[in-house]
């Protein structure tokens, strides 16, 4: 049974956007901070905190050692600085004003010079030494988060694209336990990013602080294209110094830039209202993904959008009663779904898409096996739960198929979702496969 088809496409919402509802239904009666993480760390926490809590180094009181690297990097930093020669320098261009010759310009552009030194020094207080030295890329028990939502839904996306990303929503309010401090306007790219600074007084902050929204791994490519083109966020804009310009030359690497391309043509063909523009979306798309895969055969992404293309394709073929086409096209997209597997075995994308390609098959028992799995690895999405009811239902496993039904309506009244299309469709699924099942099932998809 498929769930991809041309309506799916048309009608359900884009995933960018479930996100963003997501993140806005948590936070929009309050004052909230938002952070992107491109990993899903244990903790929420600081540099030094995942720097010392590594298990390498075996360190017990976390916190005293986080405190001491604090006191030794400003004890160094303001070193390093001399601040006392600078208030001496500024002494010595005070007492330039008072020159016997006034038409001996000791110091070209001394006012200036002097204003902006009466203006910074004094001024570097411990946190901002420490927010700078962040910006730089110093460890320090600074945790960034930003005012601005999507600017964290670009840094949760921001590679690496084989592990999954996460948005932590942040109530702004006081606590024990952490701080929050806004970032000197003088970091450049704080007023970009809407920076604020969290500081953790043990280097993290406890989980029930905040809400978590984790961003699959397969959608991080999308995400960033959305930010980019419908927000104009992108790493230049929110960068905007000498930093944007080393991601940017580092973060799209030409196989990711080619696996947009081939995204954009599956997307083409699923949107395509003709058979032969559907087919030959799908075939350009399988032409990208597999140059992409000549270069660099370890990109996961890859093997799972050609995998999809060639799904697509295999249902094309069935629809037009090409049996053996729709067959080959259902081997290819397995042996890409089990390249996938292979590098990574907790890729659950990949389990729920074999699935589908089983199930066109009539392999039901092992797309009810993918199914199961996708779902053990966390994959709680409703269409997941409809095709393996659509795999019992041919198998004639009826307790099973009891419990997976109430489970999918369970789980889509709970994600405030109509699941009456996943319901119908499974009815018609019985119905063109002229299954006869008990009647309290056939009243539970009517319901």
């Amino acid at each position: 049974m498929s769930t991809k088809n041309q309506s799916d496409s048309q009608n359900r919402p884009s995933p960018v956007k479930e996100i963003i509802a997501a993140i806005l239904e948590i936070s929009f009666s309050g004052n909230f901070i938002y952070r992107g993480e491109s990993k899903c760390y244990e903790k929420v926490s600081s540099g030094l905190y995942r720097a010392y809590s590594s298990s390498n180094m075996g360190i017990k009181d976390i916190a005293g050692a986080i405190q001491e690297s604090v006191e030794k990097i400003l004890r160094d930093a303001k070193a390093y600085l001399d601040e006392p020669d600078d208030s001496e320098i500024l002494t010595q261009l005070q007492l330039q004003r008072g020159t016997v010759d006034p038409d001996v310009v000791l110091v070209p552009g001394l006012e200036t010079i002097l204003a902006r030194a009466q203006a910074s020094l004094g001024k570097s207080t411990d946190f901002k030494i420490l927010a700078r030295l962040q910006h730089y890329g110093l460890k320090t028990n600074l945790i960034d988060f930003t005012t601005n939502p999507l600017v964290a839904l670009f840094f949760a996306c921001n590679s690496p694209f084989d592990e999954d990303g996460r948005i932590i929503v942040l109530k702004r309010q006081p606590a024990k336990d952490f701080c929050i401090k806004e970032a000197p306007p003088i970091i450049r790219h704080a007023v970009s990013q809407r920076s604020i600074f969290v500081e953790a007084h043990k280097g993290f902050i406890k989980r029930g602080h905040y809400e978590v929204i984790q961003i699959g791994k397969c959608l991080k490519l999308e995400v960033q294209k959305y930010l980019e083109e419908s927000h104009g966020i992108s790493t230049k804009g929110v960068y905007g110094d000498i930093h944007g310009f080393i991601r940017t030359s580092d973060i799209y690497p030409d196989p990711y830039r080619k696996l947009l391309d081939g995204q954009d043509c599956y997307n083409n063909a699923l949107k395509a209202k003709k058979r032969e523009e559907q087919v030959q979306w799908c075939e350009k798309a399988i032409e990208i993904f597999t140059g992409i895969l000549d270069s660099k055969r370890d990109l996961p992404e890859a093997y799972l959008n050609r995998g999809g293309a060639h799904f697509q394709l295999g249902e094309h073929y069935m629809e037009a009663n090409e049996k053996d086409k729709a067959k080959r096209e259902y081997d290819k997209a397995i042996t890409d779904y089990k390249a996938v597997i292979t590098q990574y075995p907790d890729y659950a994308d990949a389990y729920a898409e074999r699935g589908k390609a089983y199930n066109s098959m009539g392999k039901f028992d092992a797309a009810a096996r993918d199914f199961n799995e996708a779902i053990s690895l966390r994959v709680e999405v409703g269409t997941v739960y409809s095709d393996l009811c659509a795999s019992l239902m041919s198998l004639g496993k009826w307790e099973e198929l009891r419990s997976s039904l109430t489970t999918l309506k369970n789980q889509m009244q709970k994600a405030e979702t109509d699941e009456g299309s996943l319901l119908e469709r499974l009815a018609k699924y019985a119905k063109d496969k002229k299954i006869e099942m008990p009647e309290d099932i056939e009243a539970m998809l009517i319901s």
